[in-house]
C-alpha cells in the first residue's frame, strides 16, 4: 500500500462502499506528484474518471473490518 502522504491517512486501497476512505480515490483527486496517481504525466484531475471510480466504490459490497 502507499506510504506517507500518498495514503492520505487511509488504510486500504479500496474500501467497499466508502470512497472517501479509499487510497485509490484520494490519489486520483490530487495533482501533487508525491500523491497523484499516476505519479507523472498529468497536471489536472480527470473529474469524469473520479466520478466513475467514486460511484463504483460506493456500489461495492463487502467489509474490510
Amino acid at each position: 500500500m502507499a506510504a506517507g502522504k500518498g495514503s492520505g491517512g487511509r488504510q486500504y486501497g479500496i474500501v467497499p462502499g466508502q470512497p472517501n476512505a479509499s487510497i485509490l480515490l484520494y490519489r486520483m483527486e490530487k495533482t501533487d506528484p508525491g500523491i497523484a496517481m499516476p505519479e507523472i504525466g498529468r497536471v489536472m484531475v480527470h473529474q469524469e474518471a473520479v466520478t466513475l471510480i467514486r460511484d463504483w466504490i460506493e456500489e461495492l459490497k463487502g467489509d474490510c473490518n
